[in-house]
């Protein structure tokens, strides 16, 4: 081997074992069930990478070696252009809310969860039981996050904080809170080539209330005792993980005595 390819596979292969070891010691383990928050930055910039696919080809090869034959990668394929008028392609409409997500959408192995505005991509065992068939409620029953519940999925933070937890609107559903609530979108969709009008729920926050999440508490309190684990790669990027359950069950428990928990302030009246 060349000198200089050789190098850059000890680079690479420096990064593998850092983010293997990172995930692991958040308590990421073989036969887990995650759905990953990401943004993958450090990654594309460590060294030993000659391209942008390549990094990322070998972060998504990362977590499937630490979950295993048996384990099961989320994404968030989240795109809102639905809900602004926009024709949502199910093949084509790409997610808004990074790089990785959209990588691993062209993985012949992943399958993407039918809805326009809250859709997920998974590659792994319990793919297709969880993708297929979700219903027409971002957040209600039968939702991808409803059966992220059942199965007390883990959720991961890599390299994002916990404000991103998208899995506390279907917490807040669940609790009713009333600073949200249910709205319709219709719109067209297309799904095999086929275009229909087709309905889903959101549950959106009233704009005339100054509705800002805050997650900070709740994060705290779940670190505070250990239901939440923190760990680090390249020193100085955290991992959070933290399981559906202890999320469900500590937020309801904090909101039924403050109503307004979740929130930065109490909505305007």
């Amino acid at each position: 081997m060349e000198p200089e390819i050789e190098n850059s596979e000890n680079k690479r292969q420096a990064v593998c074992d850092d983010v293997k070891e990172a995930l692991s010691n958040a308590g990421i383990k073989s036969g887990d069930i995650i759905f990953v928050h990401s943004d993958v930055t450090p990654v594309i910039h460590s060294e030993g990478f000659g391209w942008l696919t390549d990094s990322l080809n070998f972060l998504k090869n990362c977590f499937l070696e630490i979950l295993g034959p048996e384990g099961t990668l989320i994404l968030p394929t989240f795109n809102y252009d639905f809900c602004k008028g926009k024709t949502y392609s199910h093949e084509k409409s790409p997610s808004q809310v990074g790089l990785f997500p959209n990588f691993v959408m062209k993985d012949h192995r992943a399958i993407r969860s039918f809805h326009p505005i809250y859709s997920c991509v998974a590659i792994g065992k319990d793919a297709k039981n969880l993708m297929n068939g979700v219903s027409k409620s971002s957040f209600g029953k039968d939702s991808l996050f409803h059966r992220l519940h059942i199965k007390n999925a883990k959720l991961i933070f890599f390299n994002v904080s916990f404000y991103y937890c998208t899995y506390i609107h279907y917490v807040e559903q669940h609790i009713g809170v009333d600073y949200r609530f249910l709205k319709t979108f219709e719109g067209k969709v297309i799904v095999n080539g086929k275009e229909y009008n087709d309905k889903f729920d959101f549950y959106a926050r009233y704009l005339d209330q100054n509705i800002v999440l805050d997650l900070t508490r709740l994060e705290s309190d779940l670190l505070s005792d250990g239901r939440m684990q923190k760990a680090f790669f390249r020193k100085k990027h955290q991992v959070l993980q933290v399981s559906c359950d202890n999320v469900y069950h500590e937020a309801i428990r904090k909101v039924n005595s403050d109503p307004y928990y979740l929130l930065k302030t109490p909505p305007l009246t």
